[in-house]
């Protein structure tokens, strides 16, 4: 159905399946069956993926994501990218590649975690992947394996999927890293430095970490990973996802 609740403005409440095509900018839709509410910007539909309201770009469709690992599952979720794991290290890479600078902006909240019963584990994040290496920097949740567990944002090296190296950074204590809220890394790539920036509203961001770039590897692609060393499965769900 719909209705205008203002002058100008017009709301769609209806499944997923029915939203019509973009072009009447200002009008938002409601997903009777989904968690995502959309808005028209006159050419697309834009995720408005938390309160207040904040606009991010909707996630490229599944289709466009190749597999690295073994059981992880990426599927499309109205509107969204819906993670499952149980596997020790899985990624999902990106077919689009980077170019030598690049900004990769990520917003996702964490459904279903469990770091076991002592130490840290890191459950979900972006990689910045060397296709013909497999070498990879992987910057993640990092969940804190003592009371309260809290989510912190962990950088680390790894030479492939199996064979970490260096962790570079654990940004620990923070407060705007929780299961119940939307987590959102920013990170930038230009010709001196790779920088990774946190916010709680993706327009106030903070610098986290910052090395130069291609220490380790030169990543040509990015990725999402799951991680789980105790085999219950996680569940991660990306609302938006920008690659520029």
């Amino acid at each position: 159905m719909a209705y205008q609740p203002f002058k100008g403005s017009t709301v769609i409440a209806d499944v997923y399946a029915n939203r019509p095509a973009a072009g009447n900018q200002g009008a938002l839709f409601i997903p009777t069956d989904g968690v995502t509410h959309f808005i028209d910007n006159g050419v697309v539909w834009k995720p408005v993926i938390d309160f207040p309201a904040v606009l991010g770009d909707q996630p490229p469709a599944a289709s466009n994501w190749t597999h690295i690992g073994s059981d992880a599952t990426l599927v499309d979720d109205v509107g969204t990218l819906l993670v499952t794991s149980a596997s020790a290290n899985d990624i999902w890479q990106y077919n689009t590649a980077l170019n030598a600078t690049f900004q990769v902006d990520i917003a996702w909240s964490t459904l279903w975690a469990f770091d076991g019963t002592s130490g840290h584990e890191p459950v979900f994040g972006v990689v910045l992947r060397n296709n013909g290496t497999g070498a990879f920097v992987r910057i993640g949740m990092y969940m804190s394996g003592v009371t309260p567990h809290v989510f912190n944002i962990q950088l680390q090296y790894f030479t492939n999927l199996t064979t970490p190296s260096t962790v570079k950074y654990t940004y620990d204590n923070t407060s705007i890293l929780r299961t119940s809220g939307t987590i959102r890394i920013r990170i930038v790539q230009d010709v001196t430095n790779l920088t990774l920036f946190t916010s709680q509203d993706e327009k106030v961001f903070s610098q986290s970490y910052q090395e130069a770039i291609n220490i380790f590897t030169t990543p040509d692609h990015m990725g999402v990973f799951t991680s789980n060393t105790f085999g219950i499965v996680n569940k991660h769900r990306i609302f938006s996802l920008k690659v520029q």
